[in-house]
């Protein structure tokens, strides 16, 4: 695993069971983990990890994302990094840096924009979009690195300083069997549910 790695979506206003029924049934192969996290829910899949494919987390955040619900997909390996935003299981902006691609770069700031939007319709009352600015900023600047710009953003929404621990499917396991108090936060799905119940 990469020293620095993250492949989640974060939910807000959906229902963890429905989360977890639709992914068992839409997911192929369903292999994955819901996590509570305050008020969000976070879903680590292994295929998506496994393989690094932010395509597969975007397409499985959309699907599973609830009526009236945000999922935030983030996304960072290495140096590259990417933020997606569904609201209401729509498609939504999405942002990502690779230091190598420098038309991308120059683009960035405009699709940042998209997501600080997003972001500011989905939560109105906890978005600073200065402060938020200042974060993409420094991100594209590589002077804050992109666990430490996307932690103090979803801060800002409510999670937990410590959100991104849960953010890599191979990490949950040996977390697990290191302290088996955090088991009342996970919930295993498909694959990963056979795999405990050995």
């Amino acid at each position: 695993m990469p020293s620095t790695a993250i492949c989640c979506t974060l939910f807000a206003h959906c229902f963890a069971d429905e989360l977890a029924e639709n992914y068992e049934a839409l997911a192929e192969p369903a292999n994955g983990y819901l996590i509570r996290l305050n008020q969000w829910t976070m879903l680590d899949d292994a295929e998506a990890t496994e393989t690094a494919d932010w395509s597969r987390q975007i397409e499985l955040a959309t699907m599973l994302t609830c009526e009236d619900g945000v999922a935030v997909s983030i996304f960072v390996v290495g140096e590259g990094w990417a933020i997606a935003v569904s609201l209401g299981g729509q498609p939504g902006p999405i942002a990502a840096f690779a230091p190598d691609e420098h038309k991308a770069v120059e683009q960035l700031p405009f699709k940042l924009l998209a997501v600080e939007n997003a972001l500011m319709t989905a939560f109105p009352d906890d978005v600073d979009a200065e402060r938020v600015d200042a974060i993409f900023g420094a991100m594209i600047d590589q002077v804050m690195t992109a666990e430490e710009g996307m932690t103090e953003i979803v801060e800002m929404l409510g999670c937990p300083s410590d959100w991104s621990r849960w953010g890599w499917y191979e990490t949950i396991p040996e977390q697990l069997f290191t302290d088996p108090d955090l088991a009342h936060k996970v919930r295993p799905l498909g694959e990963a549910k056979h795999f405990w119940e050995e």
